[in-house]
């Protein structure tokens, strides 16, 4: 974990014996057909990372914070792991993180220049039949800038949505909002984690 957490602690004995929010990631997984290319986004120090990659291809994990991406690395020595250092959203360009100390998986964008933002559609990832999105509430616009991959490969996709305090009510589900316009379906959902799969 990064130097100080103290909120995530008791995730590094999970982390070693059975496994962060496994449930979750079990029931996202149902019924999934192929396991090429998976998409980590907020990937944080590995948490779902790591299982990923005993399941798929390729996994390509997005994490702007360079002590969780050495986290990261430290928690996940898989082969087929590509750790990308940005943060993910609509548009190529700049941002800041918002950083709570000893909580460090609320890290957020926001406004600034230090670090590097890039859209999906942009890094052009090939095959993707799974994507987990965890973000702190810039999940619309990861989406956003995930368009034209999502609509060409249909990935199933797991979504964080929890109540922000930079974030309104009305703005909390957005991004399950523009997942069913384009024709997905909400599958499943257990707390604030709630997975779609393409409908059509």
């Amino acid at each position: 974990m990064p130097d100080h957490e103290t909120e995530l602690l008791h995730a590094t004995t999970v982390l070693k014996e059975t496994g962060y929010q496994i449930n979750q990631r079990r029931w996202s997984l149902e019924g999934l057909q192929q396991h090429r290319t998976a998409l980590d986004i907020g990937a944080h120090v590995g948490l779902w990372a790591r299982d990923l990659c005993e399941l798929f291809e390729r996994v390509i994990a997005f994490e702007p914070h360079p002590e969780h991406r050495q986290c990261l690395a430290m928690n996940v020595k898989a082969p087929n792991l590509e750790i990308v250092a940005a943060a993910v959203g609509e548009r190529d360009g700049t941002c800041s993180l918002q950083i709570y100390p000893g909580r460090s998986g609320h890290t957020h964008r926001k406004e600034g220049t230090d670090v590097t933002l890039i859209s999906i559609d942009t890094y052009a990832p090939e095959q993707v039949d799974y994507i987990k999105i965890d973000v702190e509430g810039f999940e619309y616009e990861v989406l956003q800038g995930a368009r034209e991959t999502i609509m060409r490969d249909h990935p199933r996709i797991v979504i964080e949505q929890k109540q922000q305090h930079h974030t309104t009510d009305q703005e909390r589900y957005r991004a399950s909002d523009l997942l069913i316009s384009w024709g997905y379906q909400r599958l499943r959902h257990h707390g604030d984690d709630h997975v779609f799969g393409w409908s059509q």
